[in-house]
């Protein structure tokens, strides 16, 4: 009958869209610049619009990062910290570092068990990403500092639709945001905990911008500064008003890690950025290919992770900077990376470091790419889900548990980091706790890749995993991002997504698994990648956060026709450039502003 084979033809057409559908899903998106990623579309969406008003890749990577931490605040937001990785034009690359630094009042004697280092006043390193958002602006914004803010502070006031990760999080942590009262007044309504597309007000975080958009010094020096001390000091000093004004900013000079055709460029300590250059390092030496199975690169990659994190029980922030570039320099060179290929080519049985395991932090990470060439990778984080589970009434910013990073003899952070009395990454005062955070650039041949991650202590093996699986196999961006991942830090216990269902490699260890729950985020990747000839971009973020990437389809975009090359050298020689190497200690006077 005709309607029957009607019929047949319909649902063989839907098979064939479908599979088509799903093989389309694997591939990369094509761009014009300026792209850009993010664990959140309608704070992308800002960003992109910051772009096209005039702004440029640090205006957007601004106006994108307060936007992630007004709503999805259990990860980032201004009462934490982070990193900045920047590449202009002219082909210089710096790195901005406004990781949280302990307060004066730190000693390890303060802190006898877990719980102290984790929740509450005592938790909290002083807050410093206000500062590097602001000194990243003031070196290389496009529109006026007060232009970043309209939109953010619009939306805080009339409401935005919750999304699905930030209802999971309230959910999973509603205990902690019943416990604070800052916390439950935005979160909880009528005695129910915000869910998703429930709709949500920020007024006081929303006053606290609006302030800020026209007196930046308030944060340290007026208003803000004062209610924010008086939040955290309100059982006793924790954080005195001289050392709120004296946090400070480091720019310095990026020299790349060149491995053959390759460049790496990635921040120093406190970052795990010395962790991407050594595994390119050991993946060029090992000469990996194609051909190399799955339980091979998983045997490498466990190999290459248990060195790496080994590496990182010997060093600490560069507070001493003479001692700790030397031990950072140590570990670096080539021999170092020698030792680790001879280490997992031999024969002889694994011999894993020992270490504990334990839960994950959050973190957010962007990258920006606009049309003129400039580059932005950035790494915010209030260190674990909802910091320090604390927020101030007066201004919305929630605060950090930074101090949770450091390593301490008694006990176990929430990375599973602990220390004998002779190890490194001890809490002092105004010191840096080491960091996970590994935003990053890599040139190879004609493509550049931006890149980072949130996840905590499984940054550095979600993005050397994915790396993988783009320079070793043949997976897409999107593929290798999406790729279950295994994490390995030491010890005998060994912590898989839930989708993970390759069979562990056989090295002689009874391993302790540790396996996700289902929908879990552990860890989160963001790359984009610009192809210098072709001038088409492909990015992808990683779908276990609802990450997104935002841009002009290539084939709709006049820069597809158009590859106008005197716009980018036009517009490079526009900004104003220091020499390297260059290093900057920025706010110690407010007259600065």
């Amino acid at each position: 009958m005709l309607w029957l084979q009607l019929a047949r033809i319909l649902i063989v057409n839907a098979l064939i869209n479908y599979a088509y559908a799903q093989e389309m899903n694997k591939n990369d998106t094509k761009y014009s610049l300026p792209v850009i990623t993010s664990d959140l579309k309608i704070a992308a969406d800002l960003g992109h619009r910051i772009i096209k008003k005039g702004g440029n890749a640090v205006d957007a990577a601004i106006s994108t990062t307060i936007a992630v931490g007004a709503i999805n605040s259990f990860a980032s937001g201004l009462g934490g910290g982070g990193f900045l990785l920047i590449y202009l034009p002219d082909g210089q690359c710096f790195e901005y570092n406004f990781r949280e630094r302990a307060p004066m009042s730190a000693n390890i004697k303060n802190y006898t068990n877990a719980k102290d280092s984790r929740l509450g006043r005592k938790a909290v390193a002083i807050p410093s990403e206000f500062l590097g958002l602001f000194t990243v602006h003031s070196n290389y914004g496009a529109l006026p500092w007060s232009e970043l803010f309209p939109e953010i502070i619009e939306m805080l006031r009339s409401g935005f639709h919750v999304p699905r990760v930030l209802s999971e999080k309230l959910k999973e942590f509603e205990h902690i945001i019943r416990s604070d009262k800052g916390l439950s007044d935005t979160f909880i309504k009528n005695g129910k905990i915000a869910s998703e597309n429930d709709v949500l007000i920020r007024p006081n975080l929303a006053n606290t911008l609006e302030i800020l958009a026209k007196d930046p010094s308030s944060f340290y020096f007026g208003s803000v500064g004062k209610s924010l001390l008086s939040f955290i000091n309100e059982d006793g000093v924790i954080i005195t008003p001289d050392e709120f004004k004296q946090t400070d900013v480091t720019k310095k000079g990026v020299v790349p890690k060149v491995v053959n055709n390759t460049r790496v460029y990635a921040p120093s300590l406190p970052t795990t950025g010395y962790m991407l250059g050594l595994a390119m390092s050991v993946f060029d030496k090992l000469k990996l290919d194609r051909n190399t199975t799955e339980e091979e690169l998983q045997v490498y990659l466990i190999k290459i992770y248990n060195e790496l994190y080994s590496i990182r029980t010997q060093l600490e922030d560069l507070q001493d900077e003479t001692k700790n570039i030397k031990s950072l320099m140590c570990y670096t060179q080539q021999k170092v990376v020698d030792q680790i290929v001879q280490n997992i080519k031999e024969k002889k049985p694994f011999t894993p470091h020992k270490n504990n395991l334990a839960e994950d932090h959050g973190t957010t990470h962007i990258n920006v790419m606009d049309a003129q060439g400039m580059m932005v990778a950035l790494t915010s984080t209030i260190n674990n889900y909802w910091g320090a589970g604390l927020m101030d009434p007066v201004t919305g910013i929630i605060l950090n548990n930074q101090i949770d990073d450091f390593a301490f003899t008694e006990f176990s952070t929430l990375s599973g980091i602990s220390s004998s009395r002779s190890g490194k990454n001890h809490i002092m005062p105004f010191k840096q706790p080491l960091s996970s955070a590994m935003p990053a650039f890599i040139m190879k041949d004609s493509d550049i890749y931006l890149l980072g991650a949130s996840g905590g202590i499984r940054i550095p093996t979600a993005v050397i995993s994915t790396l993988a699986r783009i320079f070793i196999g043949s997976s897409t961006i999107k593929e290798a991002i999406l790729h279950p991942r295994l994490h390995y830090q030491g010890g005998r216990m060994i912590k898989l997504e839930d989708k993970y269902t390759h069979k562990l490699p056989n090295m002689g260890i009874n391993w302790n698994v540790i396996k996700d729950k289902q929908g879990e985020i552990s860890s989160c990747v963001h790359i984009i990648k610009y192809n210098t000839i072709d001038k088409f971009a492909v990015a992808s973020s990683d779908d276990r956060k609802s990450g997104v990437a935002v841009g002009i389809p290539f084939e709709d975009s006049e820069f597809s026709k158009d590859k106008n090359e005197d716009l980018i050298k036009k517009r490079a020689q526009s900004y104003q450039f220091v020499t390297l190497p260059y290093t900057l200690t920025f706010y110690r006077n407010h007259n600065k502003y």
